[in-house]
């Protein structure tokens, strides 16, 4: 997992967190989040604070984002509170360790809702510097795992690979957030089932070149492979 390693030297906090959005122009309406600290090795050591709150709609929910998030103009116009606000107020979980803290998402959706619902050059300054910071956790982790077509694998599917019990309701930014936290946990800990998804990833890849086709397709079978036989299908290639 050298990528992540990668990513996670130096650092000691890690906040992961979903956003949900309106339909048409994606302006966010609320915010989940949850921040670890964790060892040297990437895991994940203390339980530090959760962050949920609504947002004010700048336009519109739309009828498919309240279908899914239960979520509609009225609750968010009552229970809401402006972006700017929200922004503070998840600015204050990290400002103070900012140099040592990263961002995990699940896609890259959440960085654009961010910076296309800031109205402000304070707040896009602050967005700016949470997007600087902010990975892709599924770039990551479909490496090493990904379904029988080669896709990667939604939160949903993923808390049942790992057999997690999912936090809350789905499409709720804090359950999302929780989620991706366990599934965060689960793929640093249990290596046993990365081993075995990432097995399957190697032997059905199909576009490798000739020579080393070949040899995946012994070691399939589970015949033995040597340095001599690469070279003569090597040399095959050539010749044919």
């Amino acid at each position: 997992m050298r990528q992540l390693k990668k990513i996670l030297k130096d650092i000691k906090y890690i906040i992961f967190f979903d956003l949900e959005s309106t339909q048409i122009h994606h302006y966010v309406i609320s915010i989940g989040a949850s921040k670890v600290e964790i060892d040297e090795k990437g895991k994940i050591k203390k339980e530090i604070k959760n962050f949920y709150t609504l947002v004010k709609p700048l336009e519109r929910v739309g009828r498919v984002v309240k279908d899914l998030t239960k979520l509609d103009e009225k609750t968010l116009y009552k229970k809401g509170i402006d972006f700017p606000k929200a922004i503070d107020k998840f600015y204050e979980l990290f400002k103070t360790s900012i140099h040592r803290t990263i961002f995990f998402t699940y896609g890259n959706s959440d960085k654009h809702m961010l910076i296309n619902t800031c109205q402000d050059d304070v707040t896009r300054e602050k967005v700016l510097k949470i997007i600087k910071r902010t990975y892709d956790f599924s770039s990551i982790i479909s490496t090493y795992i990904k379904d029988t077509n080669g896709n990667i694998l939604s939160l949903q599917k993923l808390v049942k690979l790992f057999n997690l019990e999912t936090s809350i309701d789905a499409h709720n930014a804090l359950s999302d957030a929780l989620d991706l936290k366990n599934i965060y946990r689960a793929f640093i800990e249990n290596k046993e089932l990365l081993y075995e998804n990432y097995r399957k990833i190697i032997m059905s890849y199909g576009n490798l070149p000739y020579p080393l086709q070949q040899v995946l397709n012994k070691l399939k079978k589970n015949e033995s492979v040597t340095p001599e036989m690469l070279d003569a299908f090597i040399r095959k290639e050539i010749d044919d």
